[in-house]
């Protein structure tokens, strides 16, 4: 949630009263998560499984198999919430829940948005959050905390707030970061888990292309307790640019 394009628009969700509705009532209905949607998309990820290589410290595990906790990740392409979640398939955690942005959920397409919810995402409006328009930012703090101290299941977050232009030379170049992760964690109390991508630019495009399919790298080396938490947007940013470094030297190891 760094900052918002002028293009980008606040969105008529498929659930109207979304922000209106309890956290309760939300997770039972439309953000109920669907073991049939969750295995259809991870039975889409099989093709691209073997080419995912994780380098990943024991502590962080451990904690991410503990309990709940807030990860963050950079955000290079679409499919990086696809393979969060084949990544945390494999290591046998939890799936996740998943902040995605709010157009995915757009009042014109209801099917394609009661998909990305049966997966475990909930919309994140950056338009109105950056607006600072009260109902969305109260409604999106009381569905966060909602996930990790009511159902007690890990929350991914992408604090770059969306995709953007990469420079050439440097595809895992870490764009503006909010503390926004760093509040939450702090408010519910639970660890802070700073993860790398590297590959998934495009990915999706290129999975289905013979020859065309390259390794990507997840690199899961530094957490946080509540109480150790990065200073601010900027310490949290370097951090993040650390664990993309990692994730692309493990995506070019083979």
């Amino acid at each position: 949630m760094n900052r918002v394009k002028k293009d980008i628009k606040p969105v008529k969700l498929w659930t109207p009263d979304y922000n209106k509705r309890t956290p309760e009532s939300l997770f039972k209905t439309v953000l109920k998560r669907s073991e049939f949607a969750t295995r259809s998309t991870l039975a889409l990820t099989r093709p691209i499984a073997p080419n995912i290589e994780v380098y990943a410290n024991t502590d962080v595990l451990k904690t991410m198999a503990f309990g709940p906790a807030v990860w963050v990740f950079n955000h290079q392409d679409f499919s990086d919430p696809v393979v969060v979640g084949a990544i945390a398939h494999r290591l046998g955690l939890q799936l996740p829940r998943f902040a995605a942005m709010a157009e995915l959920f757009d009042g014109d397409h209801p099917l394609f948005a009661q998909y990305v919810a049966s997966n475990g995402g909930f919309p994140l409006d950056r338009a109105e959050l950056m607006s600072g328009r009260l109902d969305t930012v109260k409604q999106f703090l009381r569905v966060t905390d909602y996930i990790l101290t009511k159902l007690e299941e890990p929350l991914v977050l992408f604090p770059e707030g969306g995709i953007y232009d990469k420079p050439k030379g440097y595809a895992n170049k870490i764009s503006g970061v909010t503390d926004t992760a760093m509040k939450i964690a702090k408010r519910n109390n639970v660890p802070l888990v700073v993860g790398g991508l590297a590959g998934t630019r495009y990915l999706t495009i290129k999975a289905p292309l013979p020859g065309r399919m390259k390794k990507v790298g997840v690199a899961l080396t530094h957490i946080f307790e509540p109480d150790e938490l990065p200073e601010n947007a900027d310490a949290l940013r370097s951090i993040m640019q650390k664990e993309a470094n990692i994730a692309l030297a493990v995506s070019k190891e083979s």
